[in-house]
């Protein structure tokens, strides 16, 4: 090995981590705040796959942990999301409708400052048609790391939340719930005998 191959060897290394780093940084579109505890505000895709201004952007929060229909579903405030199992039994990712997203982020915006019952005893119940897959858990994680629960599971058709105002407890499941059902479908069309 002569003295300019270690030379070229470094300078590899140097161009593929200034390239990676790059490459991370137009990826991410740069906005690294969730990771430091700052707001999010990152655009979610536009149905065409571009971005969109007219959106309602993440306050507070960084991500929503869904436990229902059998998996773990992560929203991030992008509007993407991953689940660990579809109807197919497979892992799967995709991202939300816009119009969807405004109603699902504005909702989970709300909850996050919203009015918190004292007690178990003042949970509230939404209404949960027989074909809700939202049959689970869910939290939002705030900008500090902290897990807030919103939903949690009593029982068969018995998902409740701690939230005070019943109209945004229920426009909230209502949300998560077809979060679950986009997550339940995405890679997976046929599932389940569908």
């Amino acid at each position: 090995m002569n003295r300019n191959s270690g030379f070229l060897t470094f300078s590899l290394i140097i161009v593929l981590n200034l390239g990676l780093n790059l490459g991370l940084t137009a990826c991410s579109g740069g906005n690294s705040s969730v990771r430091s505890g700052g707001s999010a505000t990152a655009s979610p895709p536009s149905s065409n796959g571009t971005t969109s201004s007219a959106n309602i952007n993440a306050k507070g929060w960084s991500e929503v942990i869904v436990h229902a229909n059998y998996a773990k579903t992560l929203l991030d405030f992008t509007g993407h999301f991953s689940t660990d199992r579809n109807a197919c039994g497979q892992d799967a990712n995709g991202a939300i409708e816009l119009a969807n997203w405004n109603a699902m982020t504005d909702a989970i915006n709300q909850a996050v400052t919203a009015k918190q019952n004292p007690s178990e005893d003042q949970k509230i119940c939404p209404t949960q048609p027989d074909s809700a897959k939202m049959d689970g858990d869910m939290e939002i994680v705030l900008d500090s790391g902290t897990q807030m629960k919103i939903f949690e599971n009593y029982g068969p058709g018995q998902v409740c939340s701690q939230i005070a105002d019943a109209q945004l407890a229920q426009r909230l499941y209502d949300a998560i719930n077809q979060l679950v059902v986009l997550a339940d479908k995405t890679d997976c069309q046929n599932g389940w005998g569908r």
